[in-house]
């Protein structure tokens, strides 16, 4: 996700001049910008350090104390903060700032410091060439079984075969997933069935099975997107008993 260049002074006077009543139409006549570069500064999604704090998100944009979690987990194993990004449709500033520990959320999992989110990828680029080879050779394209061959996570793998990383090797990526957007109806049904179905699923079971992004998963489970929420529902699962937590 990008954005237009903002200044610290802009990203604290739109924070200043926000009111619910009158929402992002008043900033996008007073500054000019897009909504998502407005959203990226009131959320505080961004690394200005300024005066003014950064407004409550709505729910649909916050974070849960589970994904917070899954986010330190994954940055330990070595996803890389940009792959995370990308992998859970989220800004880089969202990442960086849950993994750090610069939220209110208590789950468990260490942080890392604010200068190792520009450089924690674990796995070489010969390592990833490596990967990408075996598992165009494997006659089995499913990455949850190929990754249980190797030393590397899960997630780890996933981000290197997916070209969720910095390097420029001659081997190309598996096939790219989509995101919510270009998910029909139809596929959104049966991501929630399939949810419904099994217990023991997780979101990165779920975008191996269905090729999409873990962050696309999430938000179609969650009923996130468009799609008509009356079936499938899901609320009971206690993996939704978190509380709603912006940051």
């Amino acid at each position: 996700m990008t954005s237009e260049t903002v200044t610290e002074a802009e990203c604290e006077k739109m924070r200043e001049l926000y009111t619910p009543k009158g929402g992002f139409s008043p900033l996008v006549e007073e500054f000019g910008f897009d909504r998502s570069t407005l959203r990226l500064h009131l959320y505080g999604d961004c690394e200005h350090d300024v005066n003014a704090d950064p407004i409550i998100p709505p729910s649909d944009q916050q974070v849960i104390a589970e994904e917070c979690q899954s986010m330190r987990e994954q940055v330990q194993e070595g996803v890389t903060v940009a792959a995370l990004a990308e992998e859970m449709n989220r800004y880089r500033g969202t990442i960086v700032r849950h993994v750090t520990g610069e939220c209110s959320h208590s789950v468990p999992g260490p942080t890392i410091d604010q200068e190792d989110t520009y450089s924690r990828d674990i796995v070489s680029a010969d390592r990833c060439r490596d990967l990408r080879e075996q598992f165009h050779e494997s006659d089995d394209a499913n990455v949850l079984e190929f990754a249980g061959s190797v030393e590397e996570s899960y997630q780890v793998v996933r981000q290197h075969l997916n070209g969720y990383c910095a390097h420029d090797i001659s081997v190309p990526p598996r096939e790219s997933v989509r995101y919510a957007s270009e998910i029909s109806e139809t596929e959104c049904r049966a991501m929630r069935k399939a949810w419904r179905d099994d217990p023991d699923m997780t979101f990165e079971m779920m975008a191996d099975r269905f090729k999409n992004a873990r962050g696309t998963i999430e938000k179609h489970i969650k009923f996130h997107c468009s799609h008509d929420s009356e079936e499938l529902l899901v609320d009971e699962m206690s993996i939704f008993e978190s509380d709603v937590d912006d940051s």
